[in-house]
This record gives structure tokens, C-alpha cells and sequence, in this order.
């Protein structure tokens, strides 16, 4: 029986992820953001960089540069959900040939796709054909470090949520005098409203504000959605939109929450490119009277 391989512990320079891997390997740094370990039978490309598009543009990216590639044909199939280091993310496998036709000796290949925090990390192994599952072994290993949180709570002490330490947090009070919060990082916000609790329809109002407001988007609405935040009844109502010229869809999301005679507001957007963390301070909402 092989004894089990001597490993070494990588952490990255920001501090985001550390894993395992076998300490024969050779390991490269190619630019502040990207490492490159090098194995006998496995290659490990890590890259590690600021999050700005959802997973899913990332990984339509990585198909479209790997399309121009001038000496290879790249084949993609079997993209899986999956975690990494308890993170959800997304797993794509892929083949490159020659573009003559022959296959590169047998290469193969898997990309996991994840974001934690504000970070955006691939792990992209190229491997002989039967060595996925040392890639696998590695992706066992990830641990992140814990994002750091700032704690927020009214004024009135009546409700609490946490967000990243390093969002933006004030508020914006000249727009709207109930604000009780704006947090903000790379153009997606979470928008805090306390108010009396009004006898008109909320959903509607939001929807005729945003056309008066912003006049040249285009608008889709989805219907109210029953749900809860901090244990209480809510309603939900997800929306998106494009500005002229660009293709990207902004999405967001407005819950709305009565709760001992006042209603409380939480616009979340966008959550295309944050929704992992904008759901996660949704689910840190707590009311404390």
C-alpha cells in the first residue's frame, strides 16, 4: 500500500483560501492574482481576483477566451452545482483536442467556479485522463477565511443585520427621510426603509418610483411572493432591468416586512453579481422588539 503523500499548505497573499497539495509539486507565481502547481500527472492554475459579474458571465467568459485559443479545440460538457469550502459553486469539464484533430495525450480537465466575499476564485486543473480525482482532493481541502462583519441596528433599536466590513454603510436620508441604511459595494446596494405602516400598496408605488425615476430602463416585474426575514411574514418582489446599449440585466430583489406597527423595506440589488452576499445579510435580519 503507496504511503499517503507529504503535503504543503498554500494560503493566498489577500488571505481569501488556503488548501493542500502534495509538496513535490512545483509551484508558481504568475501574477498577484494568479499561482501555477505543477505535478506529475496534474496542473493546477489558481486565480484569485476581485468578484465583479455573476458565476455564470465568468464562466461563459472562460468558454468564450478558450474558444480563441489558436492551437486547440476546447470541449465543454457536465457542468455541475457543487461547494467548495462550504461556498456554493459551479464545476465545468472540459476536453482540448489539437486543432488538427488529435487528442493532447489524453488531457482532460475541470474548472471549479467560486465566490467568497468580495473575491472571485477558479481553481483549473488540467489532468491525464484518469486523475480527476487529484483534483478532487485538493478541492477538499479549500478553506476560506471568514469574511468580516459590521453589525447594524437602528436607531430605535428594532431591528439587526450584519454585512461585510468592507461595504460602505450610511445613510441617505436627503432621498428618502426614513432610510435607515444604504449599504454599498461595486454598484450593488441593500436599501433600508422604516416606516409607519402605510394603507397603500407599496409593490405598486415601487414600481411607479423606479419608472419615474429612472425613465430610459427597461423594466420586468415579478409578481409579490409570500416569505419571511427574521422570522417574521413578509412578501417578496423580484425585478430586473437593462439600460439602453448594454446587454447585462441588473436583477433585485425588495422584501417587505410589517412588524409592531411599522413596515421595514429591504432592497437588495444586484443580485446577479452579489446575490450570495446579499442573501446572506437578508438572513442575519433579526427584530429585537
Amino acid at each position: 500500500m503507496d504511503a499517503a503523500p507529504d503535503l504543503s499548505t498554500f494560503a493566498d497573499p489577500s488571505g481569501v483560501v488556503s488548501f493542500r497539495y502534495p509538496a513535490d509539486w512545483d509551484t508558481t507565481v504568475q501574477s498577484a492574482t494568479e499561482n501555477r502547481f505543477v505535478g506529475p500527472s496534474v496542473i493546477l492554475y489558481l486565480s484569485v481576483s476581485n468578484q465583479t459579474e455573476p458565476i455564470e458571465d465568468d464562466i461563459d467568459f472562460y468558454k468564450a477566451y478558450n474558444a480563441r485559443r489558436p492551437e486547440t479545440t476546447v470541449s465543454f460538457s457536465g457542468m455541475q452545482d457543487t461547494t467548495v469550502g462550504n461556498e456554493p459553486a459551479k464545476l465545468l469539464f472540459f476536453t482540448r483536442t489539437n486543432k488538427g484533430g488529435a487528442p493532447m495525450g489524453g488531457l482532460e480537465g475541470a474548472v471549479w467556479f467560486v465566490n467568497h466575499g468580495s473575491k472571485r476564485i477558479w481553481f483549473e486543473f488540467v489532468f491525464d485522463r484518469g486523475h480527476l480525482d487529484d483534483a478532487r482532493a485538493i478541492i477538499s481541502s479549500v478553506a476560506f477565511a471568514a469574511v468580516s462583519l459590521s453589525t447594524f441596528i437602528d436607531t430605535n433599536g428594532l431591528v439587526l443585520l450584519q454585512y461585510p466590513s468592507e461595504w460602505m454603510a450610511w445613510r441617505d436620508t436627503k432621498f428618502d427621510p426614513n432610510n435607515a441604511l444604504l449599504l454599498e459595494t461595486d454598484n450593488a446596494f441593500v436599501n433600508l426603509g422604516i416606516y409607519r405602516r402605510p394603507t397603500t400598496d407599496d409593490f405598486a408605488d415601487f414600481r411607479a418610483t423606479s419608472v419615474e425615476v429612472h425613465p430610459s430602463l427597461a423594466y420586468t416585474w415579478s409578481e409579490p411572493q409570500a416569505t419571511t426575514v427574521g422570522g417574521e411574514p413578509a412578501r417578496s418582489m423580484a425585478y430586473r432591468f437593462t439600460e439602453a446599449g448594454d446587454d447585462y440585466v441588473h436583477t433585485g430583489t425588495l422584501w417587505l416586512v410589517d412588524h409592531q406597527g411599522r413596515r421595514f423595506s429591504f432592497q437588495c440589488e444586484d443580485m446577479g453579481k452579489h446575490g450570495h452576499e446579499l442573501i446572506a445579510v437578508m438572513g442575519s435580519v433579526r427584530f429585537l422588539k
